[in-house]
């Protein structure tokens, strides 16, 4: 079993990489600069307000905003293990 120092580092390591500009390069083709830097604000917001949020809820906010289908949505976050990768911070 982790321990908690191991899955706080883990979970820090994998939020740094979706706030990275290597991040916005991978996905940026695909799912457009606007659709990623929006995420990348509504998780720095998230972690500044020390909040959480439920995946429909963001995939709801994301469509909204930009304008993507919530399927391309979901499939973004299939693709990248949002759900996995960013939990505690955001829920299934």
């Amino acid at each position: 079993m982790a321990t908690i120092e191991g899955q706080m580092f883990e979970f820090f390591d994998s939020l740094d990489f979706f706030l990275s500009e290597s991040f916005l390069e991978k996905y940026r083709y695909k799912y457009s600069s606007f659709f990623i830097r929006t995420l990348q604000l509504k998780l720095l917001s998230l972690m500044s307000d020390n909040k959480t949020i439920q995946t429909h809820k963001l995939s709801a906010f994301l469509s909204t905003k930009t304008g993507i289908s919530i399927k391309v949505v979901k499939e973004f976050f299939r693709e990248t293990e949002l759900e996995s990768e960013l939990y505690p911070m955001v829920l299934t």
